[in-house]
């Protein structure tokens, strides 16, 4: 009788400990029952800037971007930058600013390539003592190059200078040469000024 009780106690004891190991890999281990722990996505925001400036220099140490916004959120996920009112100043070697703003910006893998999006808005400030030649270039998004002095759309654009509205489809900007190209479905007005 006593072998019989033994060896059931023997399989019970068994059992309970095979159900345990099974139970405790099954769920894992928990030595801190008492703190919470966070996962993070690696989608979810893991920094924030308020307003934020970034400088970018060409190798002979001058100024050829400045990119502002009052609001930068960054993802790990494809190392992803988000723009609140992006502000974007690219200096030409021909000292020709262009000032490009939108409602929102987006930037992966750092700032080789901007997109831009809402009310963009590419300006070129009125030269000083010259007659008003200031030039407005919209559109409704746009990819930015702040290294290579570049911008392209693919979407309807505008252009206005003093005078003269200029409308296509699709635009390549190259701030370093200064030449722009409307890529179709390009119309033009001009009106001479009145003396």
């Amino acid at each position: 009788m006593k072998i019989k009780t033994l060896a059931v106690a023997t399989v019970t004891a068994v059992l309970i400990l095979g159900i345990s190991i099974s139970l405790i890999i099954h769920y894992g281990f928990n030595f801190n029952d008492n703190k919470q722990v966070v996962q993070t996505s690696a989608h979810a925001t893991d920094a924030f800037m308020l307003k934020a400036n970034y400088y970018e220099y060409d190798t002979q140490g001058q100024l050829s971007s400045h990119m502002f916004s009052p609001k930068v959120t960054h993802q790990q996920y494809m190392n992803t930058t988000q723009y609140e009112n992006p502000e974007v100043t690219i200096y030409s070697n021909k000292s020709i600013t262009w000032i490009i703003t939108a409602d929102h910006g987006k930037s992966i893998h750092g700032v080789k390539k901007v997109l831009v999006w809402g009310h963009v808005k590419f300006v070129q400030p009125e030269l000083t003592g010259r007659e008003p030649t200031t030039t407005t270039i919209t559109t409704s998004s746009a990819t930015l190059y702040p290294q290579k002095s570049f911008a392209e759309t693919k979407q309807r654009v505008t252009i206005t200078r003093p005078n003269a509205k200029i409308t296509g489809k699709g635009l390549t900007a190259d701030f370093k040469t200064g030449i722009f190209k409307l890529l179709s479905e390009s119309r033009g007005s001009y009106a001479p000024p009145k003396n």
